[in-house]
C-alpha cells in the first residue's frame, strides 16, 4: 500500500500518532502502582521522543 499523503500532512499524522501514544503511555503510567512497570513505561516514552 502506498501512500498519496503530501510530506507535511505525513509528518501531522505521524506527530498527531506519536502525542497519542504518549497520552496512553502517561495514562498508564498514572494508574500504575507497580514501580517495575512505571520504569517500562518512561523506557518506551523515551524511545518515543
Amino acid at each position: 500500500m502506498t501512500s498519496s499523503l503530501a510530506p507535511e500532512e505525513k509528518q501531522r499524522g505521524l506527530a498527531w500518532c506519536k502525542k497519542l501514544k504518549l497520552d496512553i503511555l502517561r495514562h498508564q503510567y498514572k494508574e500504575s502502582r507497580s514501580p517495575r512497570k512505571r520504569e517500562l513505561i518512561e523506557a518506551q516514552a523515551k524511545k518515543l521522543n
